[in-house]
């Protein structure tokens, strides 16, 4: 919904307040359009992170939808819990805990320690140091999986129930 240029000028804005963004979702809820923007920061974001990129990016739109449908803007963290899609989701989330789902419906959960496209190689792969599995072809330890062979990845947090 919004273009490539729209999108670097969001993005170069975001980067110079030391955020990444993370993604940008153009929807409908009802009869309200939503302009969301989804910023990430390895330590978190704060309430704080959001009110300055809200403020720093709607000027921005103002100008560049001025002929689109009036819309609101969200800026928020996409969450601790997320599905990682793109090859920058990825990266951002090495170091943190990930169930994975596979095609043929296994799922595991460990420590996403490396994500990995190579130029000569079409399918991109993940490294996951296992810590759960109830499956043999998938040890505990690191383990190189395709993201041919996965349904779902997405970051997860362990609560704490005291």
């Amino acid at each position: 919904m919004i273009s490539d240029t729209l999108y670097n000028h969001i993005e170069t804005l975001i980067e110079s307040r030391g955020l990444k963004l993370y993604g940008i979702n153009f929807l409908k809820e009802n009869t309200d359009s939503i302009l969301r923007i989804y910023i990430y920061k390895k330590e978190g974001v704060t309430l704080q992170n959001c009110e300055e990129i809200n403020n720093l990016i709607s000027p921005l739109l103002d100008v560049e939808l001025e002929n689109k449908n009036s819309y609101l803007l969200e800026v928020s963290s996409p969450g601790i819990e997320r599905v990682l899609k793109e090859p920058r989701h990825f990266t951002y989330s090495i170091g943190e805990k990930v169930e994975v789902l596979l095609t043929d419906k296994k799922k595991i959960r460990g420590i996403l320690k490396e994500y990995r496209h190579d130029n000569g190689d079409s399918h991109a792969h993940i490294v996951i140091d296992v810590d759960f599995s109830k499956h043999d072809d998938y040890p505990k330890g690191l383990n190189n999986i395709s993201l041919d062979k996965c349904k779902k990845v997405s970051t997860f947090f362990v609560w704490n129930r005291s």
